[in-house]
């Protein structure tokens, strides 16, 4: 074989090291996109934790953050009845509550407990309610789409003295109630354009009326007392 040959033969055989080479490094650099694993965990400089990503005990998704003292501060979760984003405070409690599907809610948290929520509800519904230091809700304004109705309402610490408004197709009216829950001061307006007032006493008995109001009113309209959905426990 002449030497033509032989380098021809040469070039060949590089050629071919070449491209087995190439799809090697090819090969791992696909298997080094993919990780699987069950549990994840990430280390600081110091060895402690400060990501988990596990599973529960139903196999849904979930991430936790930690700080460098070991406070879980941010927590993610993915389920089947939807995600949920929390934060917490230096004492892993929780400060903001993101719960994301069909009945979103968000809920603002002050020493680990509910002081604001927003959200849409199972009548679709929006609504916005305030809590005080024993998560009572103390006000709320919101929108009930299957009554098609409006409500504003305002209570005292028993949550029965408050104030309670609506609108509706039927009416309009502001109903004022004492110490006992009793409707004591009932005044709107109905839809074919009838005012109305009316004061009661203790037992619910007209004082003074005008114009029936009581009838467009109807059952109590006060929203729930929960804040938002149950929630997942990220955190460990």
């Amino acid at each position: 074989m002449n030497r033509q040959g032989i380098g021809l033969w040469i070039v060949v055989v590089a050629l071919l090291i070449l491209d087995i080479g190439v799809h090697c490094v090819r090969a791992q650099d696909d298997s080094a996109k993919l990780v699987k694993t069950q549990h994840l965990q990430i280390v600081d400089s110091s060895g402690n934790v400060v990501a988990d990503f596990d599973t529960d005990k139903n196999s849904e998704p979930e991430l936790a953050m930690y700080d460098e003292q070991g406070n879980g501060r941010l927590g993610l979760f993915g389920g089947k009845d939807g995600g949920e984003l929390t934060m917490f405070d230096t004492d892993s409690k929780r400060v903001i509550d993101l719960q994301g599907s069909d009945q979103p809610d968000l809920t603002f948290f002050q020493a680990g407990n509910a002081k604001a929520d927003i959200g849409i509800d199972d009548n679709k519904g929006a609504s916005l309610a305030f809590y005080d230091q024993d998560t009572k809700m103390r006000s709320y304004i919101g929108y009930n789409q299957s009554d098609d109705q409006s409500s504003l309402a305002l209570w005292d610490q028993t949550r029965n003295l408050g104030v309670f408004a609506f609108s509706n197709k039927d009416a309009d009216a502001v109903v004022s109630s004492d110490s006992k829950g009793m409707s004591r001061l009932i005044l709107g307006c109905t839809s074919d354009n009838q005012a109305g007032i009316g004061l009661f006493d203790t037992g619910g008995k007209a004082l003074w009326r005008e114009g029936d109001m009581e009838s467009s009113i109807g059952d109590d309209n006060s929203p729930s007392e929960k804040p938002g959905r149950e929630r997942h426990t990220i955190v460990r």
